[in-house]
């Protein structure tokens, strides 16, 4: 996951012949180099789920796999992950519906950056009328993001791959270990789930994993004896609204 720092535009003109159609000016978004959507006006933007980057002969959705994402009020900002429970329906969802590769992660975008991108994305409804991110999500975000694959392959469970884990920042694996997989549990099912800024008494664990390079990865926090999931690199710490509250109907 990241946060978006540069938000812009660039005007392209697609070539439709080879399905029968016109020369199209499109607009690509852009975001910190990398393309968001190849061609703005023509993805489905109020849907549950939208696919950003079109098949650049015909312009349809659906006639290239993948590129797909749901998008999820985060409380801090907005962000575009991938469509995991159509991916979990099958072999083929999982290839239909996986997401466009980005090489920070997953995109979050500040409050203003995403009025300003619904601005060129017709039918993006406001931040306040998304759905909001579920344990579940950030879960497998997590899983789905995770270096040498450290909590396991998607589909398959969330799990630890403890053989994987060589160090710790806190000095004992064993209870590192026992913290991210507590963390972990007490994020898993709830019904609603956002990322807030880390507290000056958080104490963040970094686990170095046995794969090439030796990969530092810091998905967890400590804040006052509570152990929390963090989006790694971001700096924002995951709260969970608990199962006991979710259950007898908060909000």
């Amino acid at each position: 996951m990241w946060i978006v720092g540069d938000l812009d535009t660039r005007a392209v003109t697609l070539d439709f012949s080879s399905s029968d159609g016109p020369h199209q000016r499109v607009t690509q978004i852009v975001i910190d180099g990398a393309v968001f959507a190849n061609a703005a006006e023509l993805s489905s933007w109020g849907a549950a789920r939208v696919q950003v980057h079109l098949c650049e002969q015909c312009g349809m959705e659906h006639c290239s796999s993948g590129s797909w994402l749901v998008v999820r009020n985060v409380g801090i900002g907005v962000a575009f992950l991938p469509a995991f429970d159509e991916m979990l329906a099958d072999e083929w969802a999982r290839n239909e519906y996986a997401p466009p590769y980005f090489e920070q992660g997953m995109p979050i975008f500040t409050p203003d950056d995403y009025a300003t991108l619904r601005r060129w994305c017709v039918g993006l409804p406001p931040m306040d009328a998304l759905q909001h991110l579920t344990g579940d999500e950030i879960v497998r975000l997590l899983q789905w993001e995770a270096p040498a694959h450290a909590l396991g392959v998607f589909p398959a469970d969330v799990e630890l791959d403890q053989d994987l884990v060589l160090a710790s920042s806190d000095g004992e694996i064993a209870g590192a270990v026992a913290l991210l997989e507590e963390a972990i549990e007490l994020t898993r099912g709830a019904g609603r789930a956002s990322l807030e800024p880390s507290a000056l008494s958080a104490q963040a664990i970094t686990l170095y994993l046995n794969a090439s390079g030796t990969p530092a990865w810091s998905p967890l926090y400590v804040v006052n004896d509570r152990p929390r999931l963090s989006a790694p690199t971001t700096g924002y710490l995951v709260e969970a609204l608990p199962h006991a509250i979710q259950n007898g109907g908060g909000s």
